[in-house]
């Protein structure tokens, strides 16, 4: 079976936007204007394929599988679920000219590849997709086997409510009827599950009770619209320093999520192992710049090893429970995916390559370089309240991004002194005054400090008087 993936990049080429490319060829097989002019001229060569389909926000939205059944006739099978890009599945179906049934309208494709005109195919189809390429798919249940089980599940509840009446109309001759329609497989499946549903409801009337219900006003409930939400992308390096240093906490909290929730003994591909240690890189050369500008600032520094600190424990998280292999093929069905709060899988590639803060998608790297979707509309909070482990012992560093002063909060035993004030005898040598005479009358240099000796020996003197009084007093105590 061959591979293709159905690739958006508006940037690349905005004339024709959407690409046909397999994963290991270097160029493209077409370009078009539109996903729906791509993959129903390619769906028209009716090549055993599956085929990974992206959004115009380039997430992958879906893959399809087309391969030629027992009865030599193509049959697709379509999976939109397990994939980011929020596809309707009856959409898409409708996009693609597929039936609910799993096989091609033909009707709809042909008009369909009529349309597509304005294009560029680049390659030969038959010669472009390498010769030793072949991907094994384990193919599931196609839509018309599942149902067909659905179909018969219902008949068999059918039966289980005929068995429980014990008066009444005797269905029987109709189920044994639909039963036969089910084991036909020319009979009209649309039609049979409208006849199940009909004597399904036989089977459950019973006689209606009419309760009247008490009308309550209830006040009309106003939705206030969040106002905290992604309206651009933005380059971490192009803000301020300290928004850098914000949105780094912010972004180092995800990880400690990501890695204490990813399982053990994880394997993907080796690309896909080394976008996500490239994300947690990005960041960290971040962390490091900025080390170099705040060098004379203890207190940033402080923060930003904390940050680091967390940065480093993160990757080596990854290192212990991811494993990439290389026989491991790199598409989105082999990637690593994560689980968040909002239920939604998404690749821990892309989870880990930006920050939602403060209206921003923030990126470690230039737009230009994002290989990602961009979440413009989905929620950026404004406020973020961060505690950090930091690498000092006994000590947690604590960021919001309310206050414009990073506090760190660190525990210091504290050392309680007694002062203890003991009565000393001081000696006190008694100098002798000597006149000498002079022209001008001056006082000799020994008689100035023999004053200043006195002066302060009375100062001495009237302090320890006061400190033995107010221990005699109780005022102080030893």
């Amino acid at each position: 079976m061959k591979r293709l993936n159905c690739l958006y990049n508006a940037k690349k080429n905005k004339e024709y936007p959407w690409a046909l490319k397999h994963p290991k060829v270097e160029n493209a097989l077409a370009l078009f204007k539109s996903r729906k002019d791509a993959m129903n001229w390619f769906l028209a060569y009716q090549l055993d394929c599956a085929v990974w389909f992206q959004t115009d926000k380039r997430i992958v939205g879906g893959l399809l599988i087309g391969y030629k059944n027992s009865d030599d006739k193509m049959e697709y099978e379509l999976n939109v679920d397990k994939f980011d890009g929020k596809l309707d599945y009856e959409e898409t179906l409708k996009e693609l000219n597929i039936t609910k049934d799993g096989f091609r309208d033909e009707d709809g494709a042909k008009v369909a590849v009529e349309e597509v005109v304005d294009f560029k195919q680049l390659h030969d189809v038959e010669t472009y997709f390498p010769l030793d390429d072949d991907y094994k798919y384990e193919r599931k249940a196609s839509a018309k086997d599942l149902e067909i089980e659905k179909l018969r599940a219902q008949i068999s509840e059918l039966s289980i409510l005929l068995s429980q009446r014990t008066s009444g109309t005797d269905y029987s001759q109709e189920l044994i009827y639909l039963t036969k329609q089910l084991e036909d497989s020319n009979s009209d499946k649309e039609t049979l599950l409208r006849q199940i549903a009909e004597l399904k409801e036989k089977l459950q009337q019973q006689e209606t009770v009419v309760v009247e219900e008490k009308v309550v006003e209830v006040e009309p409930t106003v939705v206030v619209e969040c106002d905290d939400k992604i309206k651009e992308y933005v380059y971490i390096r192009n803000l301020s320093a300290c928004k850098q240093i914000k949105i780094l906490a912010v972004y180092v909290k995800k990880l400690e999520k990501l890695s204490s929730k990813l399982a053990s003994d994880l394997q993907t591909s080796v690309a896909d192992l080394q976008a996500v240690d490239k994300n947690l890189r990005d960041a960290l050369s971040v962390a490091q710049d900025l080390e170099v500008e705040y060098k004379d600032n203890d207190e940033k520094l402080r923060f930003l090893a904390a940050i680091m600190f967390s940065l480093k424990k993160s990757l080596r998280t990854l290192s212990e429970k991811v494993v990439g292999k290389a026989e491991i093929e790199d598409s989105a069905e082999n990637a690593l995916y994560f689980e968040t709060c909002d239920k939604e899988n998404v690749k821990v590639a892309q989870y880990t390559s930006f920050v939602a803060y403060d209206q921003m998608h923030v990126g470690f790297v230039p737009e230009n370089d994002y290989l990602y979707a961009v979440y413009i509309g989905e929620p950026a909070a404004r406020k973020h309240f961060v505690v950090l482990d930091s690498p000092f012992d006994a000590e947690q560093v604590v960021v919001s991004n309310e206050v414009r002063e990073i506090e760190v909060i660190r525990e210091v035993p504290v050392e309680i002194i007694k002062e203890v004030i003991k009565e000393v005898e001081v000696p006190v040598e008694v100098i002798k005054e000597v006149q000498v005479a002079s022209d001008d009358k001056q006082v000799s240099a020994p008689a100035r400090f023999s004053w200043l000796a006195l002066f302060l020996l009375a100062v001495a003197y009237g302090i320890l008087i006061a400190l033995v009084v107010l221990f005699a007093t109780g005022v102080i105590s030893a």
